[in-house]
């Protein structure tokens, strides 16, 4: 027997349940009441769902005393919990509800919770005293007893933040001079003080969405709740069938070694292969301590993984993921300007992470030759020296060419989980492998990190995680299918891609990750059959292309047709020629962040065979001298000259000195080491030695490489 009420939270609209249930005694009314309750909690869906009342009972032989234990009982109690996903919430103060003379008691009574609802709050639950009943009442409450006060801790990191720097600074110079010389405690005083501002100042407790101003850390933590729900459960899509557009790439052979049974050799291989120090998810521990305690972990989770990999189960929480925010500005003025970043639960990285190396090996069949993201053997160098060789080709030809930079719409946030699913199809991968990939999906549960707590986690039912080992290689096979879309309408003649010569091969795109650089010829067809190539894309995907911050680059057009055609895209134009005679912004912030290792004590500056290692900044002044633009900038320029601001004030400098260092030896230059990689290289004879007289160098130079070249045949 039960009793189901809803209500409605007026403050945030949330919808939520509560089942007041009596148990029968009997076994067959019990296994009727579970089969309700579950069709309940089906109805419900993701509302808040608290069920409630004298179960008549028990999970565990320890919770009665003196009483009879029935086995069956208790399996199909304990059922009802586990296939519904429900939590129980623990009494504070009591083992025990129900109790008899002659020493029986036993644990009938309880609150059973979805796992929203648990995670919503700090609920505990009192036992009562008894009155009349023989039940002890239950009280459900929040408890919002305040925490006591933490010691103040300084951090080392805390020093490679140039803000936390002049924050600290600036509290150290307040006062008069003799004051600070009486006694250093005062010092130290203050710079906890400039620190603690410093942290206070990084804490969002007042932001203004829709043009109203929210104070208070619960209703900002609502905010960016309600924002990222949206956001990764937007309206869901159902793909349309791919039919023959990409083809099957994988044999049978191929596909039982993706499906083969989880052995423990490839977990350890793949557990070597992580950094100790990398960030936590909500599970708190990071691979050290996964390493530190494996002998004591390995068998449980080898169990745990060859399970899901049979039934497609895992633990509670096993796919939980915190987001944590990442201003994209130095003063995030909107939601939307916050980058969000997945933390991982460590053994969930670590499933993954196996999946990933079994992909490896099979992988460079999976994408074609013009994607350069996450493939073994292929560089992001690679795809910058085309580029390059394209520019000068455009630039040293009278064809008209043109370049198209893409920019998808928060990438990785809005793939269609149908169109992954069937593009994993046709490619030929299994359909174990895929429903291992659907499971993985359906049981990735989310929450908001705001100012350090979580907010209520959630579903989502589009998108693909950063941060993990596996998605970003499943995302780049949905690449795959444009990458086909455009080699296919190129060979149709819908799109006409770049002549490299005259007998050069026709050059269409090239791919790494979501950055997608199109070529096409300078007329109007191929730019509205890119158009509706993009258009076509964007339906099948759930991927959203920026128009607005895509780029047009043209070579040989005039100013007027290239804004005509920018204006049929929706974007920006410009021409090759004025990027020739000043460094592009963008270009810019590419090649400082591809240069500037954030992650590493020293920033490393490379050039040929030799590397600068900046240490104390006296030697290798890169960032001396000043900058002028020869245009004003747009708006999404300077919000990039902002990340890039902040990236420079993240290079911090040691007591060492700057020093160069030879690649070769990583050290410095020894004419011994210059010799053996002579000796042992693997040199050919250059057939095509005509090329040698068209190098820049001084004649002696080109008659010195000629006569090398000749000797040698």
């Amino acid at each position: 027997m039960w009793k189901w009420v809803q209500f409605k939270c007026k403050l945030t609209n949330d919808i939520f349940h509560v089942v007041n249930i009596y148990g029968p005694l009997n076994l067959k009314g019990k296994r009727q009441l579970w089969v309700e309750i579950s069709e309940i909690l089906v109805i419900a869906g993701n509302n808040l769902v608290c069920v409630v009342g004298d179960f008549n009972s028990i999970m565990d032989e320890k919770e009665s005393v003196n009483c009879t234990y029935r086995r069956l009982d208790v399996q199909g109690f304990k059922a009802l919990i586990r296939s519904n996903n429900l939590c129980e919430i623990g009494m504070v103060n009591e083992n025990f509800t129900w109790y008899r003379p002659f020493g029986r008691c036993s644990k009938l009574d309880r609150f059973l919770v979805t796992d929203n609802w648990y995670a919503a709050d700090n609920w505990e639950v009192l036992a009562l005293n008894k009155m009349v009943s023989d039940h002890r009442p239950l009280l459900l409450y929040v408890n919002k007893s305040t925490k006591e006060p933490v010691p103040f801790r300084a951090f080392n990191w805390w020093l490679s933040d140039e803000n936390a720097r002049v924050e600290m600074e600036k509290f150290c110079k307040q006062g008069k001079e003799s004051e600070l010389q009486e006694n250093f405690q005062v010092m130290l005083k203050k710079l906890k003080l400039g620190l603690k501002q410093w942290r206070r100042r990084n804490e969002i407790d007042k932001f203004v969405v829709d043009g109203n101003v929210l104070n208070g850390s619960q209703e900002v933590k609502m905010a960016f709740y309600k924002y990222f729900k949206n956001i990764f459960n937007s309206r869901k899509l159902e793909c349309f069938e791919l039919g023959s557009l990409i083809d099957k790439r994988l044999n049978d052979e191929e596909v039982m070694f993706l499906e083969r049974d989880l052995y423990m050799e490839e977990i350890v291989n793949a557990l070597k292969s992580f950094s100790n120090d990398k960030t936590s998810g909500p599970d708190g521990f990071n691979m050290k301590y996964i390493k530190e305690f494996w002998p004591f972990l390995k068998d449980k989770v080898l169990e745990g993984f060859r399970l899901f990999a049979s039934t497609g189960v895992l633990p509670k929480g096993f796919n939980s993921s915190f987001i944590a925010l990442v201003p994209k500005v130095r003063v995030p003025n909107k939601l939307s300007k916050f980058r969000p970043i997945s933390l991982i639960n460590s053994v969930t990285k670590l499933l993954t992470k196996v999946l990933a190396n079994r992909l490896n090996p099979v992988y460079d069949k999976l994408v074609g030759v013009n994607q350069f993201g996450f493939v073994k053997g292929r560089q992001a160098v690679e795809s910058i020296f085309i580029v390059n060789e394209v520019f000068h080709f455009m630039k040293t030809s009278k064809n008209k060419g043109l370049i198209l930079k893409l920019d998808f719409e928060k990438a990785f946030d809005s793939v269609n989980w149908s169109f992954l699913f069937k593009t994993l199809k046709c490619l030929g991968l299994g359909s174990r492998w895929i429903k291992w990939m659907e499971d993985l999906f359906k049981l990735i549960r989310l929450s908001v990190l705001v100012n350090g707590t979580p907010t209520r986690d959630f579903n989502m039912s589009n998108r693909i995680r950063q941060g993990d080992p596996l998605y970003p290689m499943l995302f780049n096979l949905t690449g795959e299918v444009l990458s086909k879309m455009l080699n296919t309408t190129s060979e149709q003649g819908i799109i006409e891609g770049l002549q490299m010569g005259k007998e050069g091969k026709k050059i269409s795109h090239l791919q790494y990750a979501d950055d997608t650089i199109v070529f096409l010829q300078g007329n109007e067809e191929s730019i509205l059959g890119i158009k509706k190539v993009l258009q076509c894309f964007q339906l099948l995907s759930g991927l959203k292309i920026n128009f607005q911050k895509s780029s047009l680059y043209s070579c040989h057009i005039p100013n007027l047709e290239l804004e005509y055609m920018a204006d049929k895209l929706g974007c920006k134009g410009e021409g090759i020629e004025m990027l020739s005679n000043q460094k592009s912004y963008s270009v810019m912030v590419h090649d400082i962040l591809g240069a500037v290792s954030k992650h590493s004590e020293s920033a490393y500056f490379r050039s040929g065979v030799v590397r600068w290692v900046v240490a104390d900044g006296k030697s290798a002044l890169f960032w001396s001298g000043e900058v002028f633009w020869k245009r004003k900038l747009r708006n999404w320029e300077l919000e990039e000259l902002e990340e890039l601001r902040v990236i420079v004030n993240s290079v911090y400098f040691s007591a060492n000195n700057d020093m160069i260092i030879w690649i070769p030896a990583m050290d410095t230059y020894t004419t011994r080491v210059a010799y053996e990689l002579l000796i042992k290289s693997d040199v050919e004879k250059c057939d095509d030695w005509e090329h040698i007289w068209k190098y820049k160098v001084p004649e002696k130079v080109k008659f010195f490489l000629w006569k090398v070249n000749s000797k040698m045949g």
